[in-house]
């Protein structure tokens, strides 16, 4: 169903900037400027106006006339031309077709549910590979990333069903075009870098998806990491799957066009397994770095003639199962180890905790120090 739009009220917020930016997206360019206002022209020898001032009488006509335009080209209706121009400042990313509609105005609240927080937890993960990558990513955001999701809007999508959209804001843009001069892609803020990662992350985890059946889960998926992927995108990218359709990853995104991006705009990967992804967050969990604080006893020391450091062994307790953590200590730090072993002395150390294998190692190591369950100032005297 066509809707005519002839609400003043609403055609009359929409500024010009929003206008001449749709414009700009859309393969209009800017002529000289006529007394009445702006002239617009494309390749085809359309030709639209944008009135000078928003506060004239016929400005609502005017607009309208140009919501007229784009619909009758595109096909669309009205509402969703109008949509469009009200989201300029935004990426716009579409949820999938979801899975288990009786019609296609209502969907299971639960499968509902899922797919946004799919999209959440994509953008969130997106949100932290932007600034680093990691397997895993913390539980404390950076405060970039805090903003980042507080200013994230779910807005619905006007064709005619039930469906909605996440709109991403692009930022604010450092060095505005003038109305006669093309955008630059360069100085993206933060903001449109997310999305940006996001389209090579989820790209680089269906490829992993994939080649898991050959390399194995671990392999394929460790070799991701550096290209946005992560155990949050893993969970995500599976909540997707289990609420489309099709169950494929079905993103569909409306890039702002105040700022050029080659990046696609559909990202579609069939035949995915969710219980892939599943596997994977679990396992990139476990190799995540982390800072801890290890207690526990020494094990096993190894130290060759004239090395400076010495390799340690700690039987500890890590996510509540028993574990042997080595570390690589200097001179002095390997003597209070080597005072601890024979006496079953339980030690402390603090650093970033990485799983290996089957192993865990601990780097950048520091505050070694000799416990005493007693807690002696004795014990505190030799523990220096």
């Amino acid at each position: 169903m066509k809707v005519d739009v002839q609400d003043g009220l609403i055609l009359g917020e929409l500024s010009i900037e929003a206008v001449q930016t749709y414009l700009r997206g859309r393969g209009f360019h800017p002529a000289d400027e006529p007394k009445l206002g702006f002239l617009w022209y494309n390749s085809d020898g359309d030709e639209l106006v944008v009135p000078r001032h928003e506060d004239t009488t016929d400005y609502p006509i005017r607009i309208h006339d140009i919501v007229s335009y784009f619909a009758e080209k595109t096909g669309r209706s009205q509402l969703e031309i109008v949509k469009e121009l009200q989201s300029v400042s935004f990426d716009v990313l579409q949820l999938p077709s979801l899975r288990g509609a009786d019609s296609e105005y209502n969907v299971p609240l639960e499968v509902g549910a899922r797919a946004i927080a799919g999209l959440q937890g994509l953008l969130l993960a997106s949100a932290y590979a932007t600034l680093e990558k990691r397997s895993a990513i913390p539980s404390r955001r950076p405060p970039e990333v805090s903003q980042y999701v507080s200013s994230i809007r779910l807005a619905p999508i006007l064709n005619g069903r039930i469906a909605y959209a996440v709109l991403s804001p692009i930022g604010f843009v450092e060095r505005q075009p003038s109305l006669f001069q093309e955008s630059s892609s360069s100085g993206k803020p933060y903001q449109r870098r997310v999305v940006e990662t996001l389209t090579d992350a989820v790209s680089a985890a269906a490829l992993a998806n994939s080649r898991a059946s050959e390399v194995g889960i671990s392999v394929a998926f460790d070799e991701a990491v550096h290209q946005g992927v992560s155990a949050t995108l893993c969970d995500a990218l599976a909540d997707l799957i289990e609420s489309d359709s099709e169950r494929c990853v079905d993103l569909r995104i409306t890039w702002s066009p105040k700022i050029k991006t080659e990046k696609p705009s559909v990202i579609r990967r069939d035949r995915q397994d969710a219980d892939v992804y599943r596997d994977a967050s679990r396992r990139l969990r476990e190799i995540a770095e982390r800072e801890v604080l290890i207690v526990g006893q020494v094990v096993g020391l190894r130290k060759q003639f004239g090395e400076p450091t010495g390799r340690v062994t700690i039987a500890t307790s890590i996510d509540n199962e028993p574990r042997f953590v080595t570390v690589s200590l200097a001179d002095s730090d390997y003597a209070i180890a080597h005072r601890a072993h024979p006496a079953g002395r339980f030690v402390s150390i603090s650093g970033v905790l990485r799983r290996e294998g089957t192993h865990y190692v601990l780097k950048s190591p520091n505050g070694f120090r000799m416990a005493s369950e007693l807690g002696s100032p004795e014990d505190e005297q030799d523990s220096r």
